[in-house]
């Protein structure tokens, strides 16, 4: 009996700091990514431009 509450407490302490954690993180995340390519803009363009041409330069 004395392990099942032992594991049960364990469990209610980890799910309470889970709960506390989760309530100190922020509400929005932002998520942002670059990538440099060494061309100029007016050749990369109208690549980028139209959705037909996606499929010539999407990996």
């Amino acid at each position: 009996m004395r392990v099942i509450k032992w594991i049960l407490g364990s469990v209610a302490v980890v799910i309470v700091a889970f709960v506390a954690i989760g309530m100190l993180l922020p509400r929005e995340v932002t998520v942002e990514r670059q990538a440099a390519i060494a061309a100029p803009a007016d050749q990369i363009f109208p690549h980028i431009n139209s959705l037909k041409a996606n499929e010539a330069w999407s990996p």
